[in-house]
């Protein structure tokens, strides 16, 4: 192998430390292969050469920035979004300095690239009546109805991101009492939740559909092909559902019915019902307790509840409570 070949670098970066060493998940690995797939391209329509021409110099800081600027201008991507591909970048970057020193100062320089400012963004989340009426909506006499609305249920009850949902097989979730489901998040780091009695008969009516017995091996969510559901598929649920409700339900007009909402309703939902952060935070599978700290701040209802225990400063401040009740005063003074 050429000592500065790109692809071949990029290949043993993926295959020898991604899967094999760190055992990155296969989300983050398609995140990444997603991610070089743009870049690799971009290279090769800055030099004028096919993929397996391109030497490391090629993928240097000149072309990274390149590639950062049409990401914004032309795919219109947001800041997250880009900082999200310079971090798949950099990490390459960072592993070729440490097992080819020859090509420090290319990485040095890549690596100094700092990410754009992001701003904070509002959490959106449903109300309990939206939440009531996106369900009436689907109809349960249907299969592919009864499916939706376990779908749409186990993804309230948990919090869970959709991919940790669509990833559950029949032997996922135990449908006997204690009822619990077995999520497997980022970094593939397994936790568990309960699960409610009413999640629990609705999975089973797909179960029984499909007639499957709890210890299939079989994704639980399958789409009319027999295929495993994708986050697109469930986009496209929500989007239709929300249609049928935004007349009966005006306030959802302007909220993105995407799948990561309902993870939003549902821990901010927690947090109304009185749970701890720390709790919220071991349901969701949150690696920091920061991310799980937003949502006691997004509640302007649970702020203006605290607010309306303070005393303003221009109220004349409240009498002692002794001087309220003269019978007691009168008492004391005649021990």
């Amino acid at each position: 192998m050429k000592n500065n070949n790109l692809a071949a670098w990029v290949g043993r970066y993926f295959d020898e430390y991604l899967i094999r060493q760190r055992r990155t998940s296969r989300h983050t690995v398609h995140s990444y292969r997603d991610c070089w797939k743009l870049f690799l391209g971009y290279c090769c329509r800055r030099e004028g050469k096919t993929v397996d021409r391109l030497m490391v110099e090629n993928a240097g800081v000149d072309a990274v920035n390149g590639f950062l600027d049409e990401l914004t201008r032309e795919r219109k991507n947001s800041a997250s979004t880009r900082n999200l591909r310079l971090t798949a970048i950099q990490g390459f970057f960072r592993w070729l300095a440490m097992v080819e020193p020859q090509h420090l100062a290319t990485c040095s320089r890549a690596l100094c690239i700092p990410k754009a400012n992001t701003k904070s963004k509002e959490v959106l989340y449903l109300e309990k009546e939206e939440i009531k009426a996106l369900f009436a909506a689907i109809d349960r006499k249907v299969r592919q109805g009864r499916r939706n609305y376990a779908l749409l249920a186990l993804m309230y009850n948990t919090g869970a991101r959709v991919q940790e949902v669509l990833d559950l097989k029949i032997c996922d979730v135990r449908l006997e009492r204690p009822s619990l489901v077995k999520l497997v998040g980022k970094g593939d780091k397994e936790r568990i939740c309960v699960l409610w009695p009413e999640t629990i008969e609705w999975t089973k009516e797909v179960c029984r559909d499909r007639d499957l017995g709890p210890d299939s091996t079989q994704y639980l969510f399958v789409n009319r092909h027999g295929q495993k559901m994708t986050r697109h598929g469930v986009r496209f649920i929500l989007r239709k559902t929300g249609e049928k409700v935004l007349a009966s339900c005006p306030s959802l007009k302007g909220k993105p019915l995407h799948p990561h909402i309902f993870r939003h309703t549902a821990a901010m939902h927690m947090l109304q019902a009185g749970l701890d952060l720390t709790t919220i935070q071991s349901i969701l599978g949150h690696s920091s307790s920061e991310t799980t700290n937003r949502y006691a701040k997004a509640d302007l209802a649970m702020k203006k509840a605290a607010l309306d225990k303070c005393e303003p400063l221009t109220q004349s401040p409240r009498p002692p409570a002794w001087k309220t009740n003269p019978e007691i005063m009168a008492f004391l003074e005649s021990l």
